[in-house]
């Protein structure tokens, strides 16, 4: 029987031999490479014979395989492929006793290293035969190929999102020649996949066809576009936007703190509607000037009037604010009647004010600037805390003066304040 098994590996090694030189010395090579793509998990040398065999093979198994595992069966007259299986067989052999710690031989009380029995398992191989799918028929075999994904997969974005995080690089939607959909950049490191003109959306099946066109239509998308959308009340809208804006920026590295770029922002809106309160609140404050031209919305229109208001940004960052005052009696009086205040309390808390306007107030402005957030940027930083000489932690306390901190009773009564300290109650669990 061994030398049998001999004598049969030897054969098929003397045909791989042959089919090494035949395969690598002529065209049949990518015959090889087609083959090697669909058996990747067998070795160069069943991969080979497979290839010399039949080399449009796609799936094989042994004949009992085929029964037990797919209820199929080989049609009577097919010839197998020969292919080289692992055949170990297992010795018991008596070998000296090692020591786990010294990784030294153990010595027994007669003074001679003890010995112990183990099962060797020694590698033996044998020729065994399997048969392609197409040599065989019986029951439908399972899909074994995975559709190509598009947008109408189901949970696309789940899945395009783990892939990303798991990708062992970036994922790049592009143009790629010829009928590749897909490689691995080796030098630069990313993976490209082709793009298919698909839109992946996950509110695209709220919409019609004709609805999704038109709104990539409106902000000029183009295949391997990412077009970001939110949906919510203007300033959510416009905060969720810009902060992403910023932070993609961030991460694209598009942010040069080199240079610095200055811009106004002007014409901000003199009121904003509070939901909470139910009523118009003041943007910038209650003093600030609207631009004459609007004050004809005044009165219907409040959030349609603009403020004479502005801020000076430097890379983002807001570093400076202000406004025109109201210098009219007449203008702030409907300026407090807009916010709320029925005449009587806006004399009652204004008073002071309105009434020094009737004597005559000129035009004017101001503008504060931020130097804390100035030195952060010429330094180069991305936190004022790490500019300032003193900065709070998140609970407003200063761990360097340790303030807030306790205050002696004199320094109470002289400001006419008192402490109450509220009851701590014990608990108990059962």
């Amino acid at each position: 029987m061994a030398n049998n098994i001999e004598k049969q590996l030897k054969e098929i090694s003397e045909r791989l031999e042959q089919g090494v030189k035949e395969i690598f010395t002529s065209e049949r090579y990518t015959e090889y490479l087609n083959t090697m793509s669909k058996f990747h998990n067998y070795s160069f040398n069943n991969t080979l014979l497979i290839t010399m065999q039949k080399p449009e093979a796609t799936l094989v198994a042994g004949y009992q395989a085929w029964q037990k595992k797919f209820n199929r069966h080989v049609k009577r007259g097919e010839k197998g492929i020969q292919i080289i299986a692992p055949a170990p067989i297992r010795e018991k052999q008596e070998i000296e006793k090692i020591d786990p710690v010294t990784k030294e031989p153990v010595i027994g009380d007669d003074g001679q290293p003890e010995t112990e029995i183990v099962e060797m398992v020694i590698p033996r191989f044998r020729v065994t035969t399997v048969f392609d799918v197409s040599q065989t028929e019986g029951e439908p075999i399972a899909e074994l190929e995975v559709s190509e994904l598009t947008g109408s997969v189901q949970f696309y974005d789940t899945f395009m999102e783990a892939l990303q995080n798991i990708s062992p690089g970036p994922i790049h939607m592009m143009e790629i020649e010829g009928e590749a959909k897909g490689y691995y950049h080796q030098t630069e490191k990313y993976i490209a996949i082709q793009e298919d003109g698909t839109v992946k959306s996950s509110f695209s099946k709220f919409m019609t066809e004709e609805e999704m066109n038109n709104l990539i239509a409106a902000m000029n998308g183009e295949a391997g576009d990412l077009l970001l959308f939110a949906a919510d009340k203007n300033k959510v809208v416009w905060d969720v936007l810009g902060n992403l804006r910023l932070e993609l920026a961030k991460q694209m590295e598009l942010l040069d703190k080199n240079q610095y770029n200055f811009l106004w922002v002007t014409e901000f809106p003199l009121l904003e509607w509070s939901d909470e309160q139910n009523r118009y609140l003041a943007m910038h404050h209650p003093f600030t000037m609207p631009m004459e031209e609007d004050l004809q919305y005044i009165d219907s229109e409040p959030g349609r009037v603009r403020a004479k208001a502005y801020d000076i940004v430097l890379n983002g960052n807001e570093i400076g604010g202000g406004s025109v005052r109201i210098f009219q009696n007449d203008v702030q009086e409907k300026m407090f009647e807009v916010l709320g205040f029925t005449k009587e309390q806006a004399y009652e808390q204004f008073g002071f004010l309105l009434d020094a306007f009737k004597y005559g107030v000129p035009p004017h402005a101001g503008l504060a600037y931020g130097l804390d957030r100035m030195v952060m940027l010429m330094a180069k930083e991305d936190s004022i805390r790490d500019v300032i000489a003193f900065p709070k932690v998140k609970d407003a306390s200063d761990l360097m003066t340790e303030a807030p901190s306790g205050v002696d009773q004199k320094q109470l009564d002289e400001l006419c304040l008192a402490i109450t300290k509220k009851e701590e109650r014990e608990t108990f669990l059962v």
